[in-house]
């Protein structure tokens, strides 16, 4: 059965750093807010533990990208452009570098918008809009038109679940793979 399509901007808001607002490296702090980048968006689960942290000032000044429990964040610059994640829990307030859209469901399950971003069409459809001299970028207002089916709510949970299920096992399937070429390494050694 075919589901109707809608776009992001009819089922979430899309926000992203313009600019860094005049952020250097050199504000970077030892504690403080997390201040996530692409490098922190690791497959299914986010990075917590190497970040940069910055003030509370600077944490404050873009309170549309304060993350919640709930959002889903897409590279939208670099190598990494396309990739998401699902924020699950917030060990502290984060929020995020200027390679990061910021997208807050309000018509759509979070964990399926994820899936979503991850299918094919929605990949095809960034390489296709991918912009930028040297660097890949995807602007807002195209993130913003990005192609979503929109089965019912309960609809896009199962099909969420069932894809956690399935990810799960097949990662844990990969790690057991790895633990066992590490074994047959260290045997023949």
């Amino acid at each position: 059965t075919a589901f109707p399509t809608s776009r992001v901007d009819k089922v979430a808001s899309v926000h992203a750093r313009i600019g860094w607002k005049a952020l250097t490296a050199s504000e970077y702090q030892d504690d403080g807010y997390v201040f996530l980048s692409t490098p922190n968006i690791k497959g299914r689960a986010i990075d917590f533990e190497r970040v940069n942290y910055i003030s509370e000032f600077r944490y404050r000044e873009s309170p549309e990208l304060m993350l919640q429990a709930g959002d889903v964040l897409l590279a939208k610059d670099g190598s990494t452009l396309g990739i998401s994640a699902l924020v699950t829990h917030l060990p502290r307030p984060a929020t995020v570098n200027g390679s990061i859209a910021v997208i807050r469901c309000h018509g759509i399950n979070p964990a399926f918008l994820r899936y979503v971003f991850e299918g094919a069409v929605v990949q095809g459809e960034i390489q296709r809009l991918k912009d930028g001299m040297g660097v890949p970028h995807l602007f807002q207002w195209d993130i913003r038109r990005l192609p979503v089916p929109l089965p019912p709510l309960d609809v896009q949970r199962q099909i969420a679940d069932f894809l956690d299920d399935q990810v799960g096992r097949v990662d844990g399937l990969r790690e057991a793979r790895i633990r066992q070429e590490s074994l047959l390494r260290d045997s023949l050694q």
